[in-house]
């Protein structure tokens, strides 16, 4: 165990780079399992907060969009609403300029013929 004074990382690297060199093979191999499992985690963390930064701005976006729709047309069509609701963020950043510079919405969801 780390003395709490001495728990600076180099010196609790160290005292842990002693304690490894003291296990015998089998404890080793659990300890750098453990040290695995433990990256992976930290990692799945670290992408799960990256995903629901993504999808709390693709939500925004969405919702800003039809704002700006809604406030500008009317009869505003529950399929346009369910595109933007479905759409990726790149999507919704290209129909938010085009929406921005006065498109109408029947030109920003022009079915390609």
């Amino acid at each position: 165990i780390v003395p709490e004074k001495m728990s600076w990382p180099p010196i609790r690297h160290a005292f842990e780079k002693a304690m490894a060199a003291n296990m015998t093979a089998e404890e080793l191999e659990f300890y750098d399992n453990a040290g695995i499992a433990i990256a992976d985690k930290r990692g799945a963390i670290e992408q799960a907060l990256e995903d629901g930064r993504v999808k709390g701005i693709q939500e925004g976006m969405a919702n800003v969009l039809l704002q700006i729709l809604r406030r500008r047309h009317a009869d505003l069509p529950a399929q346009v609403e369910a595109q933007v609701l479905a759409a990726d963020l790149e999507t919704l950043q290209m129909w938010t300029d085009q929406a921005l510079d006065g498109c109408a919405w029947s030109e920003i969801f022009r079915q390609p013929s």
